[in-house]
């Protein structure tokens, strides 16, 4: 039976469920986020709420959950959002343009859960850790498989495509990690910039990227002789 046909009273009885279920995670992310993980109760959830204890494990089985919870929307389903938008694009370039300015959009508007998982991922069970990185994992491979793709058609220069793509993931994070020295460099200007700034970095001539190599390398070594100096 489709949603159409289903009787209207179970869809709203589903539409009250997932509204209960936002507003909890809401909550959680936000007493978990101001009390801390441990100081933060199931009490203080029903409180907030305006439910019985009893209530609230109608959606939840243990404490930890509360976290997971809060944690959920975190690269929730963002993964199949990037493939369709890299099928849905030409060219290596105008893909990782797109999935990338895609994956950063999302960090920035799940930037409370993005800093709440910094600072409480060691209380997630070990499912929903290896969970996490997984889903990590996933964007990081599709990010490195378009540069891969690039460098073969001669769009990026050989830059080495995990470590770059392992750069882009964490440039999604800056928007909960240094919020405090952004300023005004928030929303769609920080995206263009950070876009472009990988685009930029991928896309220079040869003669100018082994320029920019040999001093990078001139460099390492001379910080690699100094820590060497007695």
């Amino acid at each position: 039976m489709t949603a159409s046909k289903q009787p209207s009273g179970v869809i709203r009885v589903r539409q009250k469920t997932l509204e209960r279920r936002r507003q909890l995670v809401a909550l959680s992310s936000r007493g978990i986020s101001e009390q801390g993980y441990d100081k933060f109760s199931v009490n203080d959830l029903a409180a907030a709420a305006g439910l019985s204890v009893g209530g609230i494990y109608r959606y939840i089985s243990t404490k930890s959950d509360l976290l997971v919870m809060a944690c959920e929307d975190i690269y929730g389903g963002l993964s199949e959002a990037l493939e369709q938008a890299v099928r849905e694009t030409t060219g290596s370039e105008g893909q990782l343009r797109c999935a990338f300015a895609l994956y950063l959009a999302s960090c920035e508007a799940a930037k409370e859960q993005v800093i709440l998982l910094y600072r409480e991922y060691r209380h997630l069970p070990r499912e929903d850790q290896r969970r996490y990185q997984d889903r990590e994992s996933r964007i990081a491979d599709l990010f490195a498989e378009i540069i891969t793709t690039g460098q073969r058609s001669g769009q990026f220069n050989g830059a080495d495509a995990q470590t770059v793509a392992q750069d882009m993931v964490l440039l999604g994070h800056l928007p909960a990690l240094k919020s405090w020295t952004l300023g005004e460099r928030v929303g769609e200007r920080l995206i263009r910039e950070q876009v472009d700034f990988v685009i930029t970095g991928l896309t220079p001539s040869r003669k100018e990227t082994a320029r920019k190599r040999t001093a990078t390398s001139a460099a390492i070594r001379t910080v690699t002789e100094s820590e060497g100096t007695p």
